[in-house]
This record gives structure tokens, sequence and C-alpha cells, in this order.
């Protein structure tokens, strides 16, 4: 999963490549290798971004149908927690593993809903390797659903406060951590 800042990066890179190549190659036809790697790094990058946008498009079918899912009053209880939680496994699925070069590469964003208010969980999440806007927007969204199915149900809760981890890196991830409570 890249965001549009790395695959702007690995453009100028792949640019910076060819110029490389041109000049330390032969000003002859048979040269044409460079043209060619070229291409098939342009291929991977457009592979790539379509990934991105088919795992954010079907995150968005996903939450579509959940929304209608939440909506039908013939549809009971059950069916809709299991929705509402692959929906949240699709959005885990897209933020995966959150390496990063850096803490200044980290965020964190509130996902869910608490009956009496306030999120489920936090979640860290590092811009090297997701788009930023994407990964908050969907975590609005299916927070947004969790909402609509707590009041659906008059669900209950502790009422407990999660306070916000500490975002931190380290091992090359970005990582939330609980603060020490006394």
């Amino acid at each position: 999963m890249l965001t549009h800042q790395v695959l702007t990066q690995k453009l100028v890179v792949m640019a910076v490549f060819s110029s490389l190549l041109m000049a330390c190659s032969p000003a002859e036809p048979e040269s044409a290798q460079p043209d060619s790697v070229l291409l098939e790094l342009e291929q991977a990058l457009n592979n790539e971004v379509q990934q991105v946008s088919e795992q954010w498009q079907a995150f968005e079918r996903e939450a579509a149908l959940v929304a209608e899912l939440l909506a039908d009053s013939s549809t009971s209880q059950a069916p809709q927690a299991e929705a509402l939680r692959m929906l949240n496994l699709e959005l885990r699925g897209y933020v995966g593993v959150p390496y990063a070069h850096g803490l200044s590469q980290c965020r964190m964003v509130e996902v869910g809903a608490r009956p009496c208010g306030g999120p489920d969980y936090y979640l860290p999440f590092s811009v090297a390797n997701t788009d930023e806007n994407e990964v908050i927007s969907m975590a609005q969204r299916y927070t947004d659903l969790k909402r609509t199915f707590n009041q659906k149900y008059q669900m209950m809760g502790t009422c407990e406060v999660i306070a916000a981890p500490k975002l931190t890196y380290a091992g090359g991830q970005c990582i939330g951590l609980p603060y020490a409570t006394e």
C-alpha cells in the first residue's frame, strides 16, 4: 500500500535512475534496455496504485453493505454485529503493520464508538505505507456505522474512558503505548 507521496518519490527516483542510465550508456540504438527497465518500474507502480484504489473501493462497498444491513429492520443484531466486525478487519488490513522510518511518519486515529461515548480503540498507522486521508475517512465511516449500531440496539457499556495512547516509534514501527496509571 503506497501513499501518493511515496509514489511521487518513486517516480522521481525512476527519473533519476533513467538519467543516470542514459548518461552511462553508449548512445547506440541497441542500448534500449534502460527504457524497458523504466517501463517495468512504471507498470509496477501503476499496479500498486491500482491495488490501493481497489482496497479503498472494497472498503467503501463493504461499508455501504453494512449501512444497508443496519437500515434493514428484518435483519437481526448478530449478522449486523458480524458485518461491523468484518468492516473493522478491513480497516485494520488496510493499515497493516505501520512500518515507518521515524516518528514523523506515525499517526493515530480514533476508531469505533463506545456506547457511552469515545472511541473503541486508537489505531496507530504510518503515512509511509498508507494514505492518511483514506485511513481517517475509513475510521470515521466505521465509527459512524458503529454509533448507529449502538443507538439502534440501545447498547450499554461500562462508560469508562479510554485514554489515547502515547504514539511512539520503535523497531521500525509506529506503536501506541498506554500511559501508566497509578
